[in-house]
């Protein structure tokens, strides 16, 4: 998800990582999406940490084992 490697999460990657999984009927648009990024984001700078998508995928029910570390 962290394309571009800076242990962050920007509101592109997001989309990108999110697009294959999105059903036709569940289709976002952008505006949703960008909703979806701001509650991930928790300190509102512009990024998504690995402890605030951590905390955000608990808090929807995902183990943090769920979430993979950065390499």
């Amino acid at each position: 998800m962290d394309a571009n490697h800076n242990r962050s999460i920007e509101f592109d990657e997001l989309v990108v990582a999110l697009a294959p999984i999105m059903n036709e009927q569940a289709l976002l648009n952008q505006e949703q999406l960008l909703d979806v990024f701001k509650s991930f984001n928790r300190d509102g700078n512009g990024y998504i940490s690995a402890a605030e998508l951590a905390r955000s995928m608990a808090h929807m029910g995902q183990p943090p084992s769920s979430v993979s570390s950065p390499r």
